[in-house]
């Protein structure tokens, strides 16, 4: 599984980077959650939690601007 984060459209978001690394497809998150970044999800998961739903159809990568995690 690989965590991206990314803008689109100004909008901070984070989500599942797609097996072949072509698109991404955002997480339900909200924006003051999309500010961590990567950093929030990590943490969820490792304290047991599940990575949160889809927010979306997949977005092409080429379409985004990745961010730091």
């Amino acid at each position: 599984m690989r965590i991206a984060t990314f803008l689109v459209s100004g909008r901070r978001q984070v989500g599942l980077v797609s097996t072949d690394g072509l698109a991404v497809t955002p997480l339900d998150l909200t924006p003051e959650q999309a500010t961590r970044g990567v950093l929030g999800i990590i943490e969820t998961m490792a304290d047991g939690g599940k990575i949160p739903a889809s927010a979306g159809a997949a977005v092409k990568i080429a379409d985004v601007e990745l961010d730091a995690p």
